[in-house]
């Protein structure tokens, strides 16, 4: 029973301090608010709930503390009835995410749109038999919350309840999450492995393959180059023609009477006096950000696509392991108990006792594999914070006012680690821009030849 205490205790402080930081970390910077770990985020209420309970380990046990009260058990039981199964529902719907923005092209906002739901079946479905539990117990005396060997949950003699309610729910639960997470890893390494042969294929045939983990919308993600030119022609006798009789007079054109106007135009130009009207350009050119695969797809859609697929497989991966660590030992002990309920195993019990705590400690590791350039970003941005405030009390100690003193090192331009506060996998060098001099034609490459502008502060 010491090992029991022992073991849920410990690994319950595990999980609180990865719950903490998934808190903390989503409350205080925006760049973590992802679809993904916004469900995370909803998830680690039950998980402190649900820890909660483990704290309490065996004091509520009658038989090893005889004057724990029993109200002391019924609450334990809840909440173990209660938060232990809503975190296998958090983990479906997260996996549904995945298949929503994978093969729907869901995008944030309408993943945000369904929360409302995933709130109301993560934590509604599972209070139900808690409840009801709860009731029974208080009006029929029926003894439902009592000793589960490790803590208070469902009795020995309610044992078939366990499986009905409780471990078969949840392993139909990660049954579909497991087939989700298999049905969309199959179809990115099939579209990774094709997109590895593409070298024959026209660009418009090429379809970008998109982690789901590491940006709220990459597929709405493009580049757009817009550029509206508006030319006042001149005609040979040194007078302006509007633009509509401009496109009149080009319809009714030849190209060879076209190339003769151009030249007429070039010659009047160069003859034109300082006083004399000239021809306006005006450029107006929009661009934004894309994955570079996008703008050279023969050259880096192959490599985008083995990052998707790998960044898919650890997080993939993440999630059989957690689930299978938590739910294998826990229901192999509960199908054991079950056959033989006066022979229970110290091993299988002591194994539950260690994964079952351990939920909210999965969470914040796959929390922070899916936002570690966001935890980069966050570290950082401590660290300059306390530099700062070290700074500033020494110069205080020596008599300095440093309210207003920029920052030893400070910067206006965006070096390569400032990329990390985009909040998304896609670099900003991606973004090519051309300045030409005024009044100089355009030209193809003024649209793809790479540019070292420099990025503002975010």
């Amino acid at each position: 029973m010491e090992a029991y205490e022992l073991a849920e205790r410990v690994m319950s402080i595990f999980s609180l301090l990865g719950s903490f930081i998934i808190l903390t970390t989503f409350l205080c910077w925006h760049e973590f608010r992802k679809p993904i770990n916004r469900l995370i985020f909803f998830a680690t209420f039950g998980n402190v709930a649900a820890n909660i309970a483990t704290l309490i380990s065996t004091s509520s046990l009658r038989r090893i503390h005889p004057n724990a009260p029993i109200a002391l058990c019924q609450f334990q039981g809840v909440l173990i009835q209660w938060f232990l199964m809503a975190d296998s529902l958090w983990t479906f719907c997260m996996a549904s995410n995945v298949w929503l923005t994978f093969f729907r092209g869901y995008n944030a906002r309408q993943l945000r749109s369904l929360e409302k739901y995933y709130l109301l079946v993560c934590y509604g479905v599972p209070f139900l038999p808690a409840f009801i539990y709860l009731m029974v117990d208080a009006v029929g005396h029926r003894g439902i919350y009592g000793d589960a060997v490790i803590w208070c949950w469902v009795s020995k003699e309610w044992d078939w309840m366990r499986i009905a309610f409780f471990y078969a729910p949840v392993w139909l639960v990660l049954s579909a999450t497991a087939t989700i997470y298999i049905i969309t890893g199959h179809n990115i390494f099939k579209q990774r492995n094709a997109l590895r042969s593409f070298t024959r294929r026209p660009p418009s045939e090429i379809e970008i393959v998109t982690d789901p983990f590491t940006s709220e919308n990459l597929t709405n993600i493009a580049k757009v180059t817009k550029i509206e030119v508006v030319t006042e022609k001149i005609q040979p006798d040194g007078t302006f023609v509007s633009q509509e009789s401009a496109n009149e007079y080009d319809s009714r054109s030849s190209f060879a009477s076209t190339r003769n106007l151009s030249a007429e135009i070039q010659k009047l130009n160069s003859n034109t006096t300082p006083s004399s009207p000239q021809p306006r350009d005006t450029q107006t050119h929009t661009i934004s950000a894309t994955p570079q695969a996008a703008q050279f797809p023969r050259r880096d859609a192959a490599s985008h696509a083995n990052r998707a697929a790998w960044g898919y497989a650890k997080v993939a991966f993440l999630m059989f392991v957690a689930l299978f660590i938590v739910w294998v030992p826990s229901t192999v002990n509960r199908v054991w108990s079950l056959l033989y309920p006066d022979n229970p195993l110290f091993g299988l019990n002591l194994a539950a006792a260690i994964v079952l705590p351990t939920q909210g400690f999965w969470n914040a590791v796959i929390y922070i594999v899916t936002s570690r350039y966001q935890v980069k970003m966050a570290l950082r941005s401590i660290r300059n914070t306390v530099s700062s405030l070290r700074g500033q009390k020494r110069n205080s100690d020596i008599g300095f006012d440093t309210r207003y003193q920029p920052r030893k090192g400070s910067t206006n331009t965006t070096t390569s680690s400032d990329k990390l506060d985009l909040g998304h996998e896609i670099a900003m060098d991606d973004i090519n821009i051309t300045r030409s001099p005024p009044g100089a034609p355009l030209s193809h490459g003024d649209l793809s030849t790479p540019s070292t502008t420099s990025l503002p502060d975010r």
